[in-house]
């Protein structure tokens, strides 16, 4: 049984990640490179699909960020239990970014007008803060319009510093948020209006447009903008589902392969994928990346010591009889 994935969370040599199929959790040994079934989320039917993506490692504790679901689900690694913080009521769109800084946890929708949860780790009691949405449209001179179309969290923007970066895809802005106070910055990045698809926000913010080779190397503490045109990404069909920034490379990554780019001297390579998968989370292990599928029968390895791809079967070796079908649903 082929295994999908929105997130995982690496605990030494095992990686922890959650079906999208179905509600369970698995456990990968990668020295091994063994899979075993670990729990389903009892809060739900054993049926339910992307419950949760984001996942974050703090104090042996694994916490499930909510895709389609009201809890937050926290799995003790040493005693195997999980218990759950109930959020309020369920709304249409879903909290893709969290980070944790000290004793809390911060989240935030989504989409305008989302709002922004505080979890206090230690007594799992949580407060909303309310974004002052009017203030910050009289300040950039931006719309509301325009604001309900930011997307926030997965491959498109995340937190960084002090930072929630937001981008605005079909307009062409960029903004990062200061939540503690309450302030906004905006990037013009109007050459992107109508196109942008992807991209990752680390020191700097890289980005791409949809059928396009040009990628844009944005310097925003000096708003300086530097383009680069690496041929090899339109040798694979399809549009970039994701940009990664790790180390000295910059991963563009498609369904049925990737572009690894220097940061240094910009030199690009492009490996192919056997199947076709869709990447959307990543773990670092052993100076290895491992890109976790979404869609696909397998994860690919990227080895950051020669820069080459290994490729696995992400494949669950319980048969699914109808009496693993009880024991397990």
């Amino acid at each position: 049984m082929y295994l999908h994935t929105l997130g995982a969370t690496l605990v030494e040599d095992r990686l922890y990640f959650v079906s999208c199929d179905f509600n369970a959790l698995f456990c990968m040994d990668l020295k091994e490179k063994r899979i075993e079934y670990k729990t389903y989320f009892a809060a739900y039917a054993k049926y339910r699909r992307e419950l949760y993506a984001k996942q974050i490692l703090f104090k042996n504790r694994i916490y499930f960020i909510p895709r389609t679901c009201n809890k937050i689900a926290i799995y003790d690694i040493e005693t195997e239990k999980t218990t759950y913080i109930e959020i309020g009521e369920k709304r249409e769109d879903t909290i893709r970014d969290a980070f944790i800084e000290g004793n809390y946890l911060w989240m935030l929708y989504s989409r305008y007008p989302g709002n922004i949860f505080k979890v206090n780790l230690l007594t799992n009691k949580y407060e909303v803060i309310n974004i002052d949405w009017n203030t910050i449209f009289e300040k950039i001179d931006c719309t509301e319009q325009i604001m309900s179309d930011v997307d926030i969290g997965g491959a498109k923007a995340k937190q960084v510093g002090k930072y929630w970066w937001m981008i605005a895809s079909k307009h062409g802005y960029i903004l990062n948020y200061d939540w503690k106070r309450n302030k906004i910055r905006v990037h013009s990045l109007p050459y992107f209006k109508d196109k942008m698809i992807a991209g990752d926000i680390q020191e700097k913010v890289w980005i791409m447009a949809r059928n396009e080779n040009k990628v844009l190397e944005y310097d925003f503490e000096n708003r300086a903008e530097k383009w680069l045109q690496i041929q090899e990404i339109s040798q694979i069909p399809g549009d970039i589902t994701g940009i990664i920034e790790q180390d000295d490379y910059i991963f563009f990554i498609k369904c049925k392969g990737m572009v690894v780019m220097s940061k240094k001297t910009h030199e690009a390579r492009l490996f192919r994928f056997s199947s076709d998968r869709n990447v959307n989370s990543y773990a670092i292990y052993d100076e290895k990346m491992i890109l976790l599928p979404a869609q696909g029968k397998g994860l690919a390895v990227f080895r950051f010591s020669d820069s080459m791809i290994e490729e696995y079967t992400f494949e669950w070796e319980e048969k699914l009889t109808n009496e693993s079908f009880k024991r397990y649903f």
